[in-house]
């Protein structure tokens, strides 16, 4: 006997269509989602190399770092790159090596832009980490 998924229908205005997945997450769950994706590409993206020390490894060893943390800065791109457990844990993100590089990489002001956006308390929306889960799934 064959088992019959489980289908998911809501109504909406013309008749019932299926629910994606992602629509009956939670907020949280979305969050997480999109941040592990994102995780993992960047960490490919950057080789493995460790933003702020020589370190290489596989990207599966290394996380996503921060300079500013924050769930409104999980998504800011430039806040964002490629550390070695070492620099991200141990020495809480190696903070100041981390600023010059960033200032090294995206040039002076970065460091001011990043501080106004942790400072406007964002809340992603289910859109917007709708679009950074498609943007990652590839």
């Amino acid at each position: 006997m064959k088992l019959m998924k489980r289908t998911m229908l809501k109504r909406g205005t013309k008749g019932l269509k299926r629910v994606a997945k992602h629509d009956k997450m939670s907020l949280t769950r979305l969050h997480k989602k999109a941040w592990d994706l994102q995780s993992i590409a960047i960490r490919k993206e950057e080789d493995g190399q460790c933003f702020t020390c020589p370190k290489k490894d596989d990207p599966k060893n290394m996380q996503a770092g921060h300079w500013l943390h924050g769930d409104n800065m999980d998504f800011i791109r430039e806040d964002i790159h490629c550390q070695c457990p070492r620099c991200n844990t141990y020495l809480g993100g190696n903070r100041d090596i981390y600023a010059i590089k960033l200032e090294e990489k995206y040039g002076f002001g970065i460091l001011q832009r990043l501080k106004k956006l942790k400072d406007q308390n964002k809340i992603w929306k289910r859109s917007e980490l709708e679009e950074i889960i498609k943007r990652y799934a590839n």
